[in-house]
């Protein structure tokens, strides 16, 4: 099974430097305030960001600018694989049982058209199976959650 590292900590781990605690603890020091920072990672050895939000029954995805800036950040680090995890709530689901997925496909498009190879995207789609809320149509189950993968 692959490893996924926690966008997250390795946004952190790039922007302001970092010092491994254990397995699970990576310990960041800012760079320009010399604070430093412990992050745990609590699930599974993930942290599930950044995610990207879509308004429901959407598969538009309006905040480009953050999409552009994770992009970046992988391609300036030679980052060449990772796996989108799509999601939906339950009403749409209902309505269209192929949204999440659409929704990783316009991600996926739109990292390429900003220079991601499209080849080394995989795509997981969850549909309304792992929520993060339990009422049926929480926006917070609209979403597609970036993984680096790490071989």
């Amino acid at each position: 099974m692959k490893n996924r590292i926690s966008t997250l900590l390795f946004f952190t781990y790039l922007l302001i430097g970092h010092q491994v605690i254990s397995q699970n603890t990576i310990k960041v020091t800012s760079k320009e305030t010399g604070k430093e920072l412990e992050i745990s990672n609590c699930i599974n050895n993930e942290t599930r960001l950044p995610v990207f939000y879509f308004e429901t029954y959407s598969i538009e995805y309006p905040h480009k600018d953050s999409l552009r800036f994770f992009t970046n950040i992988l391609l300036e680090n030679n980052i060449h694989s990772i796996e989108l995890s799509s999601h939906c709530n339950t009403n749409e689901l209902l309505r269209d049982s192929k949204l999440s997925l659409k929704r990783a496909e316009k991600i996926a498009t739109l990292m390429e058209e900003l220079g991601f190879k499209i080849g080394n995207i995989e795509i997981n789609d969850n549909r309304d199976t792992q929520p993060v809320s339990s009422l049926k149509n929480d926006s917070k189950n609209q979403r597609v959650e970036i993984y680096i993968i790490k071989k």
